[in-house]
């Protein structure tokens, strides 16, 4: 039953963080995303690590982690359907979602493989430290960006002559 509620500690935050910033652009959503996910894994790594490890820490580092990458998709998103012509912005946004997907399958499947040779705290720490260094290096590019709503207004087709 803990299982199940940190995990829905994590996905409800992910919504929350969301809800909270619907009125806000993509560039301040993904401004945000960046700094609550490395903080995150942080708080995370930290409470595992304790001399006793704090379940409270946990899922402190579990919710933070969550609203960072609710606003990471929540942002991904937004680029991707105000980038995607009209005609293909379905096929894009499906492709985000197909790496939504594995980007949640494989890290979880990479951890369990890679608990099997490690201690559960040494893999979080790899896996952790992998994580945070993969945002902190597409950071540049995704602020970098003009700021945009994220609300995806629908697009008016060309008048027809």
């Amino acid at each position: 039953m803990l299982a199940g509620a940190v995990s829905f500690l994590v996905f409800g935050a992910a919504v929350a963080a969301q809800a909270v910033t619907a009125t806000r652009s993509t560039h301040t959503v993904l401004a945000a995303a960046v700094p609550t996910l490395v903080a995150g894994l942080v708080v995370l790594v930290v409470a595992v690590w304790l001399p006793e490890p704090s379940l409270a820490g946990f899922l402190a580092g579990g919710a933070l982690t969550g609203a960072g990458a609710g606003l990471a998709f929540k942002g991904a998103i937004a680029t991707v359907a105000a980038l995607a012509p009209p005609q293909r912005r379905a096929e894009a946004l499906a492709g985000v979602f197909l790496a939504g997907y594995v980007g949640l399958a494989g890290p979880v499947i990479g951890l369990g493989l890679l608990t099997l040779y490690v201690t559960p705290e040494l893999g979080l720490l790899v896996f952790a430290g992998l994580l945070a260094t993969g945002v902190l290096a597409a950071a540049p590019g995704l602020l970098r960006r003009q700021d945009s709503p994220t609300r995806v207004r629908p697009r008016r087709a060309p008048a027809r002559v």
